[in-house]
């Protein structure tokens, strides 16, 4: 069994990687007593006119910052650095203003964050800082590693009017302490889910069934795809650690997994696994696991690239996956067809609270301003330079690029992107071409979500909208330094226990009566603490509006 645990703690760990939760741990490191030399370059005579409206470009000479930010990789097979990127090159000729790129690839950026927070040495601007310092901002602010904003909104007025314009964003955009601190990807409209489950739309119709809408539904699909398709290793694949990535089979029993332990009812943070529900939702997947309807190995599958392959062969027919199907369309053999299957929910009529979801203020694709940047003329230079990524203009510019290269505007006046993004002749995906030539896909501004959408992507979308999402605990709901410290001492432990205890009750090598002892053993282990101070990030969430005064 510590084979299974270290190889079930493995696969959480990778999906913690993608999900960007602030869940990584970096060393906090002591103020430097002397700030080190800014490489942003300031040439004498060139402060703008503090007074004077901005106009471009914003400085009559070059300026040149050093930028961290991970390689996305959509394009990495494309792009070497985004100073070959289109809308970063198009940026620079209107602003004057560029970056020197530092690119880690994304399975060696948490490793390049650390050491450069140990060298103390940091780049100007850090995008997706919020991800990787696990501290949280307030203390970043404290330790002098970034800038706190607040004393230069009057220089980003497109980004501040859009943040005081609803109530929501400015709350996820200030820390508990009042801090503006980066500039925001911000959405102005709710991103519907992205993810759930999927399954076999040919056996669906082969087996004479609707679309299932309760387990028991789901449960008699299954049957069938064991029994009249052979599937006798079980046609669903459930994730390792006995839920789903993107909430959607635990979603009508609305509680949460390891991978997403707290949910957020009426202001109190509730944990999945202390609540009754939760045991009600493993005796259903024993059951499943009893007669043979879950994958019989699935606490051993690592990661799902395998999904596509096994459902090709026939021997899953019920997965999660994301709203783009190509890969299931391009591989499956025919009959075979998928299509999205809406959460499941207890009984007919129910509608669950948790799913996947996505905040409107996406804090975990912010750039920071570093103490690196010691002048307050260039920290003035940069908010000019990011604020222009939220007026209507720049939001165009990175989410649709340049007329008549990446986008053309049809008969009814609304943009359409050209062959370069939609058929890129170089072989690029829709999400690569993104990445070479655009720049609104998960970076700072306005990120315009809907341009993204296939007509399939749509009806998954559509699909996956029969749950809410409002108990998901708020990102921006962060952790003190001190309690954060604290939190993963106590729950990495618990962590271990629950996905081995949890996999043990699933596959029948423990008996459901040890379900008691199993809850005392947790509070034994001071789980409960870690409920209190979910509770305290909540509380000064919500009370974050009174501290701006």
């Amino acid at each position: 069994m510590k084979k299974l645990t270290a190889l079930l703690l493995a696969v959480i760990l990778v999906f913690a990687l993608f999900a960007g939760c602030n869940g990584n741990t970096a060393p906090s490191p002591t103020p430097s007593q002397t700030p080190t030399q800014n490489t942003s370059q300031t040439p004498d005579g060139e402060t703008p006119d503090l007074d004077e409206p901005v106009t471009f470009p914003l400085v009559d000479r070059p300026r040149k910052f050093t930028k961290f930010c991970r390689m996305d990789p959509q394009g990495a097979a494309a792009l070497t650095t985004y100073a070959e990127n289109m809308y970063w090159k198009e940026m620079e000729k209107l602003t004057n203003v560029s970056f020197e790129w530092i690119q880690p690839m994304s399975t060696a950026a948490t490793e390049a964050f650390n050491l450069m927070l140990a060298s103390q040495v940091y780049d100007d601007v850090i995008y997706a800082f919020q991800y990787f310092y696990a501290n949280g901002i307030d203390d970043a602010i404290d330790n002098e590693i970034i800038h706190s904003l607040n004393d230069y909104m009057q220089y980003m007025p497109n980004m501040n009017a859009l943040l005081r314009a609803d109530e929501s964003y400015m709350l996820q955009a200030v820390t508990d302490m009042g801090n503006l601190w980066g500039f925001q990807c911000i959405l102005l409209e709710e991103q519907g889910p992205w993810g759930g489950l999927v399954l076999r739309e040919d056996l669906l119709q082969k087996f004479g069934m609707s679309t299932p809408e309760t387990y028991s539904d789901l449960e008699d699909y299954l049957v069938e795809c064991r029994d009249q398709e052979g599937m006798i290793d079980g046609p669903f694949r459930l994730a390792t650690y006995n839920a789903s990535y993107m909430n959607s089979i635990n979603s009508g029993f609305n509680i949460g997994s390891t991978l997403a332990p707290f949910t957020c009812i009426d202001g109190k943070a509730t944990l999945f696994v202390t609540e009754p529900a939760y045991r009600e939702y493993v005796e259903l997947l024993r059951d499943w696991f009893s007669k043979g309807l879950v994958q019989q190995d699935y606490y051993t599958v690592t990661g799902a690239s395998t999904a596509v392959p096994d459902m090709a062969a026939g021997k899953i027919a019920l997965v999660d996956n994301t709203w783009d199907l190509t890969s299931f369309e391009t591989s499956l053999p025919a009959p075979m067809v998928v299509k999205a299957t809406s959460n499941p929910v207890r009984n007919s009529g129910e509608v669950a609270h948790i799913r996947q979801s996505n905040p409107t203020v996406r804090i975990d694709h912010a750039d920071v301003v570093s103490t690196h940047v010691t002048a307050p003329e260039d920290i003035i230079v940069l908010c000019k330079f990011y604020d222009y990524m939220f007026s209507e203009e720049g939001a165009k510019l990175a989410n649709w690029g340049i007329e008549g290269e990446t986008f053309v505007y049809n008969s009814e006046g609304k943009p359409e992107y050209t062959e370069l993004i939609m058929n890129n002749p170089d072989g690029l995906s829709f999400l690569g071409a993104n990445v070479v030539y655009l720049g609104g896909r998960n970076m700072p501004g306005i990120y315009e979500w809907r341009r993204e959408l296939t007509e399939s992507a749509t009806n998954c979308m559509d699909t996956w909208f029969n749950a809410n999402d409002d108990w998901i605990f708020p990102m921006a709901a962060t952790m003190t330094a001190a309690e954060g410290q604290e939190y993963a001492l106590i729950f990495s432990e618990c962590q271990t226990y629950i996905l081995e205890k949890v996999t043990s009750f699933i596959i029948g090598s423990s008996p459901m009566d040890e379900w008691d002892e199993f809850l005392q053993q947790l509070e034994n282990m001071n789980l409960d603490r870690c409920t209190e101070i979910k509770q305290a990030s909540l509380d000064r969430y919500f009370g974050r509006l009174d501290n701006l005064g």
